[in-house]
């Protein structure tokens, strides 16, 4: 239903990802953190909003639906805040949540779809999947940077 928060999300799976994103994770943990004994993950998900664009062209759209509109507080896995997007452009939105070694982490990133290696024209398709990839990069990598400062930090 167009009003709902959820319209216009679609969650994307592990078939965006090869490795699988968890298996990624846990193999890079293990390469750049070997001391490292159990990772513990809640949460993995990746999510495309196209949900203002989609509601381009309908009531719903306008000051009055801004008073109304979706955005992280609602969902922190699927929606964003205008700040983070203030075109409103569709968005891909990772959120990765845990522990390695009973130290939690929590990373959200976000990312716009856009042609592999800068190119300037490409399939919808591949667009999403290289933004999921830069995801999931950018998530592992946030998550490994900042167990290695609190663990640095930790006495």
């Amino acid at each position: 239903m167009v009003t709902s928060c959820q319209y216009g999300i679609d969650r994307l799976g592990d078939e965006w990802v090869t490795p699988n994103k968890v298996d990624y994770l846990a193999r890079s943990i293990s390469q750049q953190l070997p001391d490292s004994k159990q990772l513990t993950v809640t949460h993995f998900v990746t999510y495309l909003n196209m949900q203002y664009w989609l509601r381009a062209g309908n009531i719903f759209r306008g000051p009055v639906w801004e008073l109304v509109e979706c955005d992280e507080n609602t969902d922190e896995f699927v929606n964003y805040t205008q700040a983070e997007n203030p075109q409103r452009q569709p968005i891909i939105i990772g959120t990765l949540k845990g522990n390695i070694d009973g130290v939690s982490f929590s990373q959200r990133m976000l990312a716009f779809p856009e042609c592999p290696d800068g190119g300037d024209t490409c399939v919808g398709w591949d667009a999403r999947a290289y933004a999921v990839k830069k995801v999931v990069l950018g998530l592992t990598h946030s998550v490994i940077e900042a167990h290695k400062q609190q663990v640095s930090l930790t006495p």
